[in-house]
């Protein structure tokens, strides 16, 4: 009796709610498969049509029991028993379907019941995700990515396990994880011919794996590291592009192992093109770079001999958002940290030209340094440059400017009235040398 109720109990306590749910599905489902005799003479539009249509009519069945609940005073708005009929959804549009049914919007009207309880970004709450694993939802989830009816649905299944596991949520990255999650992310990403597969794809893996040793492990193990950088070498959509970017940044965070297969794959050379392409590539490019040479020697050697220096200190020396700038610094530092080499082609490539430009931007010593700042100082005491000395220079060069600015004013002046020559004159005598 003072047991914590279950979801099963929830769902009893609930019995009419959630059965103007199950009418609601099976009312749209009913109409469905009465047409379906005659889907064959329509057009391909209009099939797609009375999909998208079946699909807003069972989302909008689950918003609307979603939103009853939420007058219930005796109710906790966790939901749970809605992932139970989820989950059940899930698992159903994998059996093999009755006469006349399509798999492909069995398995979208699934889908679309995942998203529906989601909040209005599309992202799931923290509640949202624990009741989610309770229920058993990940499991026909990962069965979905694996043997969905189409590139499409996939596509779909990718993008859901993703909110799912988002933000390093362990619990769901394990499930998933034992589930065979991430091979079967591997060869979508490998083999898909759809652009937007791919994409959907390399997303999800790299929320999958970020900070996820296990994770990696079976990424590395399966090959994935390669399939990635092929991807990325042969992507040509920027969405895509930014995916590979990503997961490539994830695999390769903390994992000295996958770093060293990264940069034997040719990942060093691919990201300094996308150094010189968009700003988000230049983002991106950076952080990879950043994460791909952290703490690694033998990286770091090779970093150095490429042109990823010199792309560098051209992404510090351009006009960019700030993010763009602090991780082509962290870059930069990790290549020259301890590697005199690394330092002395830094230094030859123009670094201290571009890190003095970033410390010129604190005026005044009474003046707080930025992060950029802070990193541009740290970066320059690396490379062995005396940095009081820079900004000693810069304060001279204010006042050089500033001095230089009162005599022109006081020649102006004597040239239109003598008379005030002499009261500028007095008031620079009294300045401070």
């Amino acid at each position: 009796g003072g047991s914590t109720p279950t979801a099963r109990d929830r769902f009893e306590k609930h019995g009419r709610l959630a059965m103007s749910l199950l009418i609601g599905i099976s009312t749209v489902m009913a109409q469905r498969t009465v047409k379906m005799s005659m889907q064959e003479q329509k057009s391909m539009k209009e099939k797609v049509e009375e999909e998208r249509e079946t699909n807003e009519q069972l989302s909008k069945c689950m918003q609307q029991v979603c939103d009853a609940t939420k007058t219930d005073t005796t109710f906790e708005p966790d939901y749970a028993y809605l992932w139970v009929i989820v989950e059940r959804r899930l698992t159903d549009s994998l059996a093999t379907p009755k006469f006349g049914e399509d798999p492909t919007t069995l398995q979208r009207a699934a889908l679309e019941s995942l998203r529906g309880m989601s909040t209005e970004s599309g992202a799931y709450t923290l509640s949202m995700k624990n009741e989610a694993a309770d229920a058993g939802v990940i499991a026909p989830l990962v069965a979905i990515l694996r043997n969905g009816a189409s590139d499409a649905v996939r596509a779909a299944a990718a993008d859901r396990l993703a909110a799912l596991v988002a933000l390093h949520h362990v619990r769901n990255q394990d499930v998933a994880a034992a589930a065979g999650a991430v091979t079967t992310l591997g060869a979508l990403v490998e083999k898909s011919a759809r652009s937007a597969t791919r994409t959907a794809a390399a997303t999800c893996l790299a929320r999958l794996v970020r900070d996820h040793p296990p994770s990696m492990e079976a990424a590395r193990d399966g090959g994935i590291i390669e399939s990635v950088v092929s991807m990325l070498r042969s992507s040509r959509h920027e969405d895509e592009t930014e995916a590979a970017l990503e997961a490539v940044a994830w695999l390769a965070k903390g994992n000295r192992v996958n770093q060293t297969a990264f940069v034997k794959a040719g990942v060093l050379s691919i990201v300094a093109a996308g150094l010189m392409g968009s700003p988000t590539h230049r983002q991106s490019a950076a952080w990879v770079v950043a994460t791909a040479v952290e703490r690694n020697t033998r990286n770091q050697v090779i970093a150095g001999e490429g042109e990823l220096v010199t792309q560098l200190i051209g992404v510090l020396s351009a006009s960019a958002p700030a993010r763009t700038l602090q991780l082509a610094l962290k870059a930069l530092m990790e290549i020259v940290r301890g590697n005199e080499a690394n330092c002395t082609a830094a230094v030859r490539c123009g670094a201290v030209t571009a890190l003095r430009a970033i410390l010129r931007r604190q005026r005044t010593r009474a003046q707080a340094p930025s992060r950029l700042q802070v990193a541009a100082k740290d970066l320059l005491l690396e490379m062995g440059v005396d940095v009081d000395y820079e900004a000693q220079m810069t304060v001279y060069r204010s006042r050089h400017f500033g001095a230089v600015l009162l005599v022109l004013v006081a020649v102006l002046c004597a040239m239109v009235d003598p008379g005030k020559w002499r009261e500028v004159s007095g008031f620079m005598a009294r300045l401070p040398s």
